[in-house]
């Protein structure tokens, strides 16, 4: 038998009489992600559950498609002590596209920075968004970098003037730093936060990032 880790696709609406669920034929699974608030309507998006398989369930698992194992341990039949499970986001390119699969590899904790995807709410139109809102939209995150009211026809991705995605495959942000030149959506880290460029400008000495909440966008 195994604990396994597994990105799904998510089925349900989230209210009581449907719930949300995975299709996966396991029994005794339990929802990592956390149970959204139906309010936002995120009953589409992958979310990521722990259960117990046999080896033929798991290998079942691993060749469909909706589905992205995580990790995997042996469970012990004595009391020695499970080994640790190791993250594999591989196989995440089955649910979420190149962006979304790199900025989890880029991050320290990838889990973490799984579940802080999968709890992004989906881009919906008649929805008032401010700078810096992250939405998911296709198999994308997107962040907004100026406030408006969504349209159908003002998609995230073919308005790159109102949306930019989340993250690129092989973005890094750089360390804020005096006498530098910073375009809008510019991204920078400081002191372990990140932030995006609200106004172009030059910095300066005393403009760092949480000092100038005009300049600086926390996100």
């Amino acid at each position: 038998m195994k604990r396994a880790q597994i990105a799904t696709i998510r089925t349900g609406n989230g209210q009581s009489e449907t719930p949300y669920t995975t299709p996966l034929d396991v029994q005794g699974w339990s929802d990592i992600t956390g149970q959204p608030t139906p309010d936002i309507e995120t009953g589409m998006l992958p979310f990521t559950v722990e259960a117990v398989c046999t080896d033929a369930q798991l290998d079942a698992i691993k060749a469909d498609a909706r589905f992205a194992v995580l990790g995997e341990v042996d469970i012990q039949e004595d009391d020695t002590p499970e080994e640790p499970m190791v993250i594999d986001t591989s196989a995440l390119s089955n649910l979420y596209s190149d962006d979304v699969v790199a900025y989890v590899d880029s991050e320290a904790d990838p889990m973490t920075a799984l579940l802080e995807c999968q709890t992004r709410p989906p881009w919906k139109t008649g929805v008032a968004v401010e700078a810096g809102d992250v939405f998911a939209y296709g198999d994308n995150l997107y962040r907004c970098v100026q406030p408006h009211t969504t349209q159908a026809d003002w998609t995230p991705d073919v308005t790159p003037a109102l949306w930019v995605k989340f993250y690129e495959a092989g973005e890094k942000p750089t360390e804020w730093q005096t006498w530098t030149a910073y375009a809008v959506g510019e991204i920078v880290t400081y002191e372990g936060t990140t932030y995006e460029c609200r106004q172009a400008h030059t910095s300066q000495p005393g403009w760092q990032p949480p000092n100038v909440p005009a300049l600086w966008l926390a996100i």
